[in-house]
């Protein structure tokens, strides 16, 4: 299937169908009509391979009381006005395909953008605990 042309980069947040979203819950989950998600693919992937029809993206949660300092990121609404106070969860990392991605909201701010980074570096270098 020949995927519709979107300008994506690294750091956006966009809407994607809740439906087409894992995220396992807690708790009892609110289901909504769309999601906002984090696109964390690379810009360099996204230039090399534009035809790539996925991207890796993270969904967001208003669900605070569930915040883990070692998967996800706060962002703040002062920071995005199309959004409430949500946190990144890092732990549902996951492919999404482009043409799922439904409206543009925001992007991270370059603080945001690297606490991301130093998040998932940490989920994929961390050893586990000695027993």
């Amino acid at each position: 299937m020949k995927q519709p042309h979107i300008h994506l980069e690294q750091g956006q947040i966009w809407l994607a169908r809740d439906a087409d979203i894992v995220m396992p819950g807690r708790g009892a989950r609110t289901p909504h009509t769309t999601r906002p998600v984090a696109v964390l693919t690379s810009d360099f992937i996204l230039k090399v391979d534009p035809q790539q029809p996925t991207v890796l993206i993270a969904p967001l949660s208003t669900q605070m009381d569930y915040f883990d300092k070692y998967h996800d990121v706060t962002i703040l609404r002062t920071n995005h006005p199309r959004l409430q106070d949500s946190r990144i969860v890092l732990s549902l990392l996951q492919p999404v395909r482009k043409d799922l991605l439904v409206d543009f909201v925001d992007k991270l701010t370059p603080f945001e953008i690297e606490a991301v980074k130093v998040r998932l570096a940490d989920i994929f270098a961390r050893p586990a605990p000695k027993e």
